[in-house]
């Protein structure tokens, strides 16, 4: 079953993830390492699988850039 990329709740959960992943990205590269904790980095690459997931398992697909 193909999720309606048009579907209110589908650009929601985009625009979630999309946060996310910048979230993610701006910890990384603005924690140093002397003060991340034991679950820093596994709590940034659980994000990052999740988002991951979406696009694998197609409930979120990737936008074309030629459209």
């Amino acid at each position: 079953m193909m999720n309606d990329p048009n579907s209110l709740a589908i650009q929601n959960l985009k625009q979630c993830a999309d946060h996310l992943i910048e979230v993610c990205q701006h910890a990384d590269e603005d924690c140093p390492s002397e003060y991340r904790t034991k679950f820093f980095n596994p709590s940034i690459q659980d994000a990052y699988d999740f988002v991951g997931g979406l696009y694998e398992q197609n409930i979120l697909q990737k936008e074309n850039k030629n459209d």
